[in-house]
């Protein structure tokens, strides 16, 4: 093989090197890329929406509780506004996270069924904590008071239950998906180096 040729495939080699160099790094920037959006766009977008249901609905429970126990009728009208306020901002909270729940096809059917359970129990409570806010409005404390402790805490105490099956396993399906995409990162970066230290030796 003459001079000319040894340099063509040495060039060639190495211009095919540099290529394969260039193609691992546009294919891990743009996994890097798909799997952060996924996980902006899925994953912390459920997890955000679940905490404003969880803090929507302590805040109408404070607020319907502050209810039974004011005297003073412009106590109970600002307590009122925002029970309700606070009711209108759970429905709105849920459903956002009922439809990212089912608009994505790769939400696992855990997922899927800890935000129906959430939605359960919450068409349950709902009717009852806005039933007490009628009977506080119009002065009937000591039935407000039974309905509270016969039909509204154990309805509460579920509801906070099912936010915190899903907020805990919201939070650790994000750990694992950290976990994951370093371990992804982690393998793109090393084949990286691989093709470069293989480019190096060729020259």
């Amino acid at each position: 093989m003459t001079v000319r040729a040894q340099l063509g495939w040495a060039f060639g080699g190495l211009a095919l090197l540099v290529l394969l160099v260039v193609v691992f790094a546009i294919k891990g920037i743009n996994d890097s890329n798909q799997r952060y959006k996924n996980y902006v766009e899925v994953t912390a977008a459920r997890l955000n929406a679940a905490r404003e249901v969880q803090v929507a609905v302590q805040q109408r429970a404070i607020a319907v509780r502050n209810m039974v126990l004011r005297a003073k009728p412009e106590e109970l009208i600002a307590d009122k506004t925002a029970a309700l306020q606070a009711h209108a901002e759970v429905g709105g909270a849920l459903q956002k996270l009922k439809t990212l729940t089912q608009e994505d096809a790769r939400t696992s059917e855990t997922v899927r069924r800890l935000v129906e359970q959430i939605d359960a129990i919450e068409q349950k409570y709902a009717p009852v904590a806005l039933a007490i806010v009628d009977l506080a409005a119009n002065q009937q404390r000591e039935a407000a008071v039974a309905k509270i402790n016969d039909e509204c805490l154990p309805l509460l105490r579920a509801l906070d239950k099912a936010m915190d099956d899903y907020l805990d396993y919201a939070a650790q399906r994000a750990s694992q998906l950290v976990a994951a995409s370093a371990a992804e990162f982690a393998l793109q970066r090393n084949l990286l180096i691989a093709v470069c230290v293989l480019a190096a030796c060729r020259t």
